[in-house]
């Protein structure tokens, strides 16, 4: 039996676990809404890129300054309350732009983004153990790979929002430009991108929110540390002690930090060197956002989830439409390398598809064999039960193969039903014959004759009473869908059987009354 991996002990966590990872894209979108802002930022207030760096230090401050309280709030209380505690530092932060705004200074959006990504780190440390504590340990690490796999998607989504909603809307005016402009003009300059730039973070600020009272009031799995003794210095100091994890801080400190600075940065060295050869700033910046889709595109082209990739493909190719012409020099090159990695996937997918189509034309002639084999029965005539016991030989057989080409399937479907339909009618019709036959030979005088009567006139009244209800529920469903369809036709054979049964019923009814006349 396939172990179901958002269930334990006969409890299912669908819904807890669709709302906490959804937490993991809407941190991944904070993230990568934030790199393209120290060039913003620089841009707005007229500033270098090293104090618009401090963009990142306010950042990634947060994280640093609540991960360990974090990961001791959540050991005293619960994993809900650790992510909504999360949610509601994110939702501040996101609203603090707006009188960050007001102030028209760079200092205090510093200090909303550290409130912000204080609730990222309490977030991401809550939600990654709520969502292994989410079913078995056997399926722990599927169902967090699974929940992780939704990070990267709204990392692009936050991408996308920076360059399309933000950096594109911003005033075209370069830095050098902006410092040729009076106090007034440059406040009134100022003034439009602030209020740019503040736009997406208000609307995920209510995106938050919404998300915060769904999971308060949501019935969410009260899993948390069993254990609430909180023994913080030697818990430091024994796993300091151990060499290996020592080591291991230190590096993931170090590459984290080079990692930030190569997001932070690369977008402004590359426009640098483009415009020093020549190449306008916006067209230098359109180059860039197209290499880092190229790398995007470069990551996924030899993946095997192919619904999945695909659709992230699709995303990308349509963003890349929305960037804005580069430099004739570099266009031909970068549309190579980008269309290069899909047509890379998408050809795997095909030939991986082109064998799945294989399996599928095969299964379809095990089917069309079944069919021709009822029509012969059909053909042939006979009505014993031997013929009965060989159509369900086959129906079985038709119900353990596997898929058909999508096209050929609802043919296939009707075929076979319709068929199997019509030779169970008249099975059923001489079924009934027999066993009218044999009630009727069956009969004799007397007071038995009225109880039998009224045991009969009962059934025929509840088998009336089914027919009712069925008919009712065919109501509520709809043949335009799929599934939709099939439950009506089966409800419809019920319906059919049931009219059936009444009618031998009836005919049993009127074979008592005959008797019963014939008796006085």
């Amino acid at each position: 039996m396939k172990q179901s991996i958002l269930s334990k002990d006969g409890v299912s966590y669908v819904v807890p676990f669709i709302l906490i990872t959804s937490c993991f894209a809407l941190w991944g979108f904070a993230n990568d809404i934030t790199n393209p802002m120290v060039k913003a930022f620089s841009k707005i207030f007229r500033m270098s890129a090293t104090d618009g760096a401090l963009v990142q230090v306010a950042f990634y401050g947060g994280y640093f300054a609540m991960a360990f309280p974090a990961a001791i709030f959540i050991r005293r209380f619960s994993y809900k309350a650790g992510v909504l505690v999360g949610l509601g530092l994110y939702a501040l932060g996101a609203f603090l732009f707006y009188p960050a705004k007001m102030t028209g200074d760079y200092y205090p959006f510093l200090f909303a983004y550290f409130i912000l990504t204080c609730g990222l780190s309490f977030l991401e440390t809550s939600s990654n153990p709520y969502v292994l504590s989410m079913g078995t340990e056997e399926t722990a690490t599927r169902r967090l790979n699974l929940a992780q796999s939704f990070n990267p998607m709204g990392s692009l989504l936050g991408m996308f929002v920076a360059m399309n909603f933000i950096q594109a809307k911003l005033n075209p005016l370069d830095t050098a430009s902006r410092t040729q402009l009076s106090e007034s003009e440059f406040e009134a300059v100022k003034e439009y991108d602030l209020s740019v730039l503040i736009g997406p973070y208000l609307v995920i600020g209510l995106v938050i929110l919404v998300m915060f009272l769904v999971i308060l009031f949501w019935r969410m799995p009260k899993n948390g540390d069993k254990n609430h003794a909180i023994n913080f210095i030697p818990t430091l100091r024994r796993i300091f002690s151990l060499p290996h994890y020592r080591e291991g801080v230190i590096a993931q400190f170090f590459y984290v930090g080079v990692q930030i600075m190569c997001w932070t940065f690369i977008i402004q060295y590359g426009t640098r060197v483009f415009m020093a050869e020549g190449m306008a700033e916006q067209q230098a910046e359109n180059l860039e956002k197209k290499k880092a889709l190229c790398e995007k595109a470069e990551a996924l082209k030899d993946s095997t989830d192919w619904k999945a990739t695909a659709e992230i493909l699709t995303k990308l190719q349509k963003e890349w439409k929305t960037i804005g012409p580069v430099s004739k020099k570099h266009s031909d090159a970068v549309w190579k390398r980008f269309i290069g990695a899909c047509d890379h996937f998408f050809a795997q997918k095909n030939k991986a598809n082109s064998s799945q189509r294989s399996v599928e034309s095969d299964n379809m002639a095990k089917k069309e064999n079944i069919i021709s084999q009822l029509h012969e029965i059909e053909k042939a005539g006979n009505e014993d039960e031997s013929v009965a016991d060989k159509i369900r030989g086959l129906i079985k057989e038709w119900n353990g193969i596997g898929h058909v080409p999508f096209k050929e399937k609802d043919r296939l479907y009707n075929d076979f039903h319709s068929t199997v339909d019509r030779l169970f009618a008249k099975l059923n019709i001489t079924a009934s014959e027999k066993k009218l036959s044999s009630f009727k030979s069956n009969l004799s005088s007397g007071n038995n004759l009225y109880r039998d009567r009224e045991k009969l006139v009962r059934t025929y009244e509840g088998l009336k009473n089914d027919i009712q209800t069925y008919e009712n529920n065919l109501g509520f469903l709809t043949s335009a869908s799929k599934k939709g369809n099939s439950l009506v036709q089966d409800i419809q054979r019920k319906i059919e059987r049931l009219k059936g049964d009444m009618e031998l019923v009836t005919k049993k009814i009127a074979a008592i009354d005959e008797k019963l006349r014939e008796s006085k």
